[in-house]
């Protein structure tokens, strides 16, 4: 994963986010919107991005996997 891509989807609405992501060959998920925490997974993905959404906007990187 290219780190510029990681900085490019924050402030980006999650749809186009995803899609950047997807095309640089990795999954997205989002663990936090609005406040609202969604369940953990147990499964551990290296290709996927963990992200927090506020307001339709990404805004936090929480980690990939």
């Amino acid at each position: 994963m290219k780190k510029e891509i990681l900085e490019d989807i924050i402030g980006l609405p999650p749809t186009e986010a995803s899609k950047l992501v997807r095309e640089e060959g990795f999954s997205f998920r989002i663990m936090v919107k609005d406040g609202l925490k969604f369940e953990e997974q147990t499964d551990y993905l290296p290709t996927r991005i963990n992200v927090k959404v506020d307001k339709n906007e990404v805004t936090e990187i929480l980690g990939i996997g």
